[in-house]
């Protein structure tokens, strides 16, 4: 029979609502209010431990209570008692010997050991103290507090400790997970380097001290903090099948990098981030027909123009961009007049010494009609040709506004005819590095949907050397896709994968797990947690280190962001 303990009746202060109504003691349990809790204490501890060991128990998906007593111990008193124990200990092997039998190989293991630590402390390398380990599970019923404490006892089992279940002392089990400051009957004398693999608890958990949440550990179910700009690179991957929740994923770390105030570009292919405009974000409209609206139908800048003041190094890129821009717009005009337009805009770039050029009319005519004036020179056909692809894009994708840059800004590309997609993915990638030097401040820019530039020759170069420079200029990248396999076409694209430290990898297709386990180097159990991983569930690699993550968000943000996904099972934290 238990003893029933009944929580004071009559006056009441505010810590009462933190203590049970009641406390029954059993010989292998106690039963603590509604819940039923089962307390340990480890006798043995394995010979070695290294930093990280005791993640398993950190990470224990159930409830428990671990809580660890230490205490110095003087050193002279260690080393008298140490040199006790060692004479006798040779004199027992001296013995043996003599009498023609092997010593024990646990004695000569200890001696061994007993003599590093005595010449550690003898050097003042490390010191000894005494450590008490008490492990204290929780659970709602009877018979899931036996299940998980052979959950339990298995896990100490395979980390080589030793658990013994506190029979008839459950009550001191749950006294020592109080900061009482009570000895310990069962102590093991550990060097303080040993110890240091306990306080502060080791474990693989991502905590950067100002960064922004990415989700939870599922292991350890800790909160994954990241700030990319601490990283060797800023830059992310982001891998999923279609549904896995990629999207939302890349919409709350949009919110979440504007509350610490980045600037944030969004590249949407689909109309999916317009949402985010309940929270401030600019929705650039392109491929929109002209409305009778006040924003029609924009485009942040004119891809057709060269920024000549910017020094001969910046023009000759710009030129390089407008040449492949045109041939990704029209490489029929490239393909009859390719070295016609070159030789002229080469032309016009060494004549232009500061200002802008452009193949179309303007009020600065003289500059504004040069390139076209010298193509003109040598066909009036090529001229007349790029005049009307200037048009067409006008027509397509906008003119460009007075207003030019945003702190928080999408480009919905959804409503583009499918054959400029790349053409405005390509112009897009281009405004973005033209911008970077002459913005201060933070900046995160994402591309869902990156396979419109990973797997084009025109736009991956320029996706690559978009990732080289970002890092100068503080710009942080995250590219989206659907298949691992999109950064390993062309070299431009592996070169963007080997230059992403950060990378989340949601649920794959079963045709690309074997791909994706052979690029990012995972072994098996991390394959199967991805294949079976649920909406928004994952793995997050950041280095070497491979965790278990799910995404989280608070009511208000899946508000704001106004998730489509249907069963999308994300956390809910205040």
């Amino acid at each position: 029979m238990g003893l029933r303990r009944f929580r004071r009746t009559g006056n009441t202060d505010s810590m009462d609502t933190l203590w049970p109504s009641h406390v029954r003691l059993f010989p292998h349990y106690a039963e603590v209010g509604a819940q039923r809790a089962k307390s340990y204490t480890v006798v043995g501890y394995p010979r070695t431990v290294q930093p990280g060991w005791m993640e398993p128990l950190l990470g224990f998906p159930h409830p428990l209570t671990l809580a660890i007593h230490s205490a110095p111990i003087a050193t002279d008193e260690v080393v008298q008692s140490m040199n006790r124990r060692m004479i006798w200990s040779r004199g027992s092997t001296d013995a043996d010997q003599k009498r023609g039998r092997l010593a024990r190989a646990e004695q000569l293991v200890a001696l061994e050991d007993a003599e590093q630590a005595r010449f550690g402390l003898a050097r003042g390398e490390t010191r000894m103290l005494e450590v008490g380990m008490t492990l204290t599970l929780w659970a709602e019923s009877d018979d899931e507090l036996e299940r998980i404490g052979r959950i339990l006892e298995s896990l100490a089992q395979g980390m080589m400790l030793v658990l013994r279940p506190l029979q008839y002392q459950q009550l001191l089990g749950l006294r020592r997970n109080l900061p009482l400051g009570e000895p310990v009957d069962k102590v093991r004398e550990m060097d303080s380097r040993a110890w240091a693999t306990l306080f502060p608890f080791s474990s693989r958990d991502l905590v950067h001290a100002h960064g922004q949440v990415f989700g939870v550990n599922t292991r350890s179910r800790s909160f994954v903090i990241v700030d990319r700009f601490q990283l060797s690179s800023p830059h992310s991957i982001t891998v999923g099948w279609s549904g896995a929740g990629k999207s939302f994923a890349a919409k709350l770390e949009a919110l979440r990098a504007r509350y610490r105030g980045l600037a944030v570009s969004v590249i949407d292919p689909e109309g999916e981030y317009r949402a985010l405009s309940r929270a401030g974000a600019h929705i650039w409209n392109l491929g929109e027909a002209e409305t009778g609206s006040r924003q029609g139908t924009e485009f942040p800048f004119d891809p057709f123009s060269v920024q000549g003041e910017l020094g001969p190094d910046e023009l000759d890129r710009q030129c390089d961009f407008l040449l492949r821009f045109l041939n990704r717009l029209d490489s029929g005009l490239m393909e009859e007049f390719g070295g016609i337009v070159r030789d002229g805009l080469w032309r016009a770039a060494r004549l232009v010494e500061s200002g802008k050029f452009s193949p179309r009319g303007g009020a600065d005519r003289d500059l504004v009609e040069h390139w076209t004036l010298l193509v003109g020179e040598e066909s009036g056909r090529a001229k007349e040709r790029l005049n009307l692809l200037y048009e067409r894009w006008v027509r397509m994708a906008g003119r460009t506004p007075h207003h030019q840059s945003e702190p928080f800004e999408v480009f919905d590309v959804s409503r583009m005819a499918p054959g400029m997609r790349g053409a405005v993915y390509l112009a897009l990638t281009e405004w973005i590095m033209r911008r970077m030097g002459r913005e201060s401040g933070r900046r995160l820019v994402i591309f869902d949907e990156s396979w419109h530039l990973l797997t084009d020759d025109s736009t991956a170069p320029y996706l690559e050397e978009l990732f080289r420079r970002a890092r100068k200029w503080e710009c942080a990248v995250s590219l989206i896709s659907q298949d691992i396999g999109d950064f390993t076409r062309s070299r431009a694209a592996s070169v963007c994968l080997h230059n992403a430290p950060l990378v989340m990898l949601l649920r794959q297709h079963p045709d690309s797990l074997a791909e994706a386990q052979k690029i990012l180097h995972l072994h098996d159990g991390e394959m199967e947690q991805v294949a079976n991983a649920g909406v928004g569930e994952g793995l997050l690699l950041l280095h070497d280190d491979h965790l278990p993550f799910r995404v989280v968000a608070s009511k208000r943000e899946i508000d704001l962001v106004a998730a489509r996904e249907e069963g999308l099972s994300v956390d809910v934290h205040h």
